[in-house]
């Protein structure tokens, strides 16, 4: 049974991917949106048979750097195991859209910091700087400006 704060983050993480589907898919595009009834599939949704999978992730913004989780409760996930083509992620108020094929050549042939991180600290992920993801950025959204 899932608990009642991880529900959210499910819910939250829905309503994500919805904002990328608004940003990514055009009229005449075909979408797949795998069972949301579940938590966990090898993709968020297709679009003319491209998989993506959807991110949140403010550290970007924050501490410019990225987690990417590669390990949950000792088992591989994350990027060791999706099936998607591009993760989509969002932080702050920016979109990015970066190649899965990217990201696993930047861990193969870096070394980048691991940390526990996440829902109780379950998650495994690397560190790395967003300095390598600044050619992916989509969009980028201006806040409200105090003049």
């Amino acid at each position: 049974m899932l608990d009642a704060d991880f529900k959210k983050l499910i819910s939250n993480a829905h309503k994500l991917e919805d904002e990328f589907i608004e940003l990514l898919k055009n009229e005449g595009d075909t979408l797949y949106i795998p069972s949301r009834t579940t938590p966990f599939s090898d993709y968020d949704f297709i679009i003319n048979d491209v998989k993506y999978e959807i991110k949140l992730d403010n550290n970007i913004s924050k501490n410019n750097m990225m987690l990417c989780e590669f390990k949950s409760r000792n088992k591989p996930s994350g990027i060791s195991i999706t099936k998607a083509d591009y993760y989509g992620i969002k932080s702050g108020d920016k979109y990015y859209l970066i190649p899965v094929k990217y990201i696993n050549d930047l861990i193969t042939n870096n070394s980048f910091k691991v940390i526990q991180t996440g829902y109780n600290k379950y998650s495994s992920c690397y560190l790395i700087q967003a300095h390598y993801f600044k050619q992916y950025i989509i969009k980028q959204t201006i806040e409200e400006l105090d003049f």
